[in-house]
């Protein structure tokens, strides 16, 4: 900015020089030198400011400048920084990490490359089977909460609707796991067309893999009640979790 007031007052100044110019060739027949109209001034480069404008419009130094650069870069960084903050803010805890019991026990054995296969396996299988008994033992509680038949008829009607998406959503999970979507369903119909039906494009560990995920599904549905009020009403059931077992 106080290059561009400085430009101007030199187009003015040039301006001025130039009127006093055309007023004086018909008197003198003669322009007076830049450098004898002010007397005292000398002119450098084509105009000087004078004193006043020296102090109006002040040298910038490259330190100033340099410190206006650092403002500007911290004022980045700093909003930057609180972009990340405001990101990170409400983002809800995800249902793997959830504060429950069950998890705690059998994920670290599913992801721990100290497992061995069979192993692994027992924790997928019985993942599965423990949660989908603690979402049967969730909705009793519902259910003896309530003092009409309506929310108990309510109650059961979601749980068919989750078992029934779980039995849908198990079988995508089969087919792209497995990737046998050239393979016809109809099993007598495909051993007729491949020699084979799509059981037998089965890896060893696709059936536990599918019950690790169908015990997930169980987990979300219930930890959505759950949830309803922050986790401190509904009491999990006590059960030595090393000593189940599901097929």
């Amino acid at each position: 900015m106080r290059k561009i007031y400085r430009s101007i007052s030199i187009v003015l100044v040039l301006l001025v020089f130039a009127a006093c110019g055309q007023g004086t060739t018909g008197n003198q027949g003669s322009t007076p030198s830049l450098s004898s109209v002010s007397g005292e001034e000398e002119i450098v480069s084509g105009v000087a400011l004078s004193e006043e404008e020296e102090n109006i419009y002040p040298e910038e130094s490259d330190e100033e400048l340099n410190d206006e650069e650092l403002d500007d870069e911290e004022l980045d960084d700093e909003e930057s920084e609180n972009e990340k903050k405001g990101d990170n803010e409400g983002i809800p805890e995800s249902e793997e990490s959830s504060n429950n019991p069950i998890d705690k026990y059998y994920k670290p054995i599913m992801t721990s490359l100290k497992s061995d296969e069979n192993t692994r396996r027992w924790a997928q299988d019985t993942y599965c089977g423990v949660w989908r008994e603690e979402f049967n033992h969730l909705i009793k509680w519902l259910k003896n909460k309530c003092q009409y038949d309506e929310d108990k008829k309510n109650i059961d009607k979601m749980k068919k609707q989750v078992e029934k998406q779980i039995e849908t959503e198990r079988e995508v999970w089969e087919r792209e796991i497995v990737d046998d979507y050239d393979i016809n369903p109809d099993s007598e119909a495909a051993v007729e067309e491949k020699g084979f039906s799509r059981m037998s494009s089965w890896g060893t560990g696709t059936r536990s893999a599918l019950n690790e995920l169908e015990g997930e599904l169980y987990r979300d549905a219930s930890m959505r009640i759950i949830r309803l009020h922050g986790g401190k009403k509904y009491k999990f059931r006590k059960i030595d979790y090393s000593e189940q077992s599901y097929e």
